[in-house]
């Protein structure tokens, strides 16, 4: 299931393509061995999770999950003495692959909405609450995304616009892929109003590390 879920929905390759394709667009970043390396560890990492959370340990995502270990074996070597880069990519890995795997049929409102009325909400309390801390967590973890990729590009260009675009895009692109994703699920749905969202938490972020460093000078 997981599987045909995977082979018919174009979110694999916006997250292929899209994610480290925003990165790529940094000419340091695209010549440096350590960014393929990277790019085999997050895509690998999150297809995994991905088919995992659907499917459980299949051949499928053993093969994955072992590609992705062996990418980041190779990353962290070739990173070696860029420790403040090492440190942004890997949680940028990181949070690509939970949002592949809590972008599947786990990540519903359900559990917190029946949290909820377990503990005595009405269903109107309770969906209410829960739509609000859902979205908070969408504004604040694509924020946290889109700030990682800020800095991770400063760490390879002095462009301050280059470094800002780069951080936009690669929010943008994993926002996308997480709601194309959820579009295959009958518990999910895939919102355009959820990617806006996303984008206003990197915005806001990317604009209050902006000020920062312009005061700073």
């Amino acid at each position: 299931m997981a599987l045909a879920l995977w082979a018919r929905s174009p979110a694999p390759v916006v997250l292929a393509v899209g994610f480290p394709g925003a990165l790529a667009l940094l000419s340091p970043m695209r010549n440096n061995p350590a960014f393929s390396f990277w790019t085999v560890l997050t895509v690998a990492g999150t297809m995994g999770f991905w088919l995992l959370s659907g499917s459980g340990l299949e051949p499928a995502v053993v093969a994955l999950l072992v590609v992705a270990a062996l990418a980041g074996v190779f990353f962290f070597g070739a990173v070696r003495g860029q420790s403040k880069l090492r440190l942004f990519l890997t949680l940028l890995a990181v949070f690509a692959m939970l949002v592949g795997y809590f972008s599947s049929g786990y990540g519903g409102a359900g559990p917190m909405l029946r949290w909820l009325l377990a503990h005595g909400y009405t269903y109107p309390e309770a969906r209410g609450i829960t739509m609000a801390i859902r979205k908070t967590i969408h504004f604040t973890f694509y924020g946290t995304v889109a700030w990682t990729t800020l800095q991770a590009a400063r760490e390879v260009t002095d462009r301050p616009w280059v470094a800002v675009r780069t951080a936009l895009l690669a929010a943008a692109s994993l926002a996308a892929f997480d709601e194309l994703r959820q579009s295959g699920y009958a518990n999910r749905t895939g919102n355009t109003s959820d990617v806006l969202l996303d984008l206003s938490g990197a915005v806001v972020f990317v604009g209050l590390s902006e000020w920062r460093r312009r005061k700073g000078r």
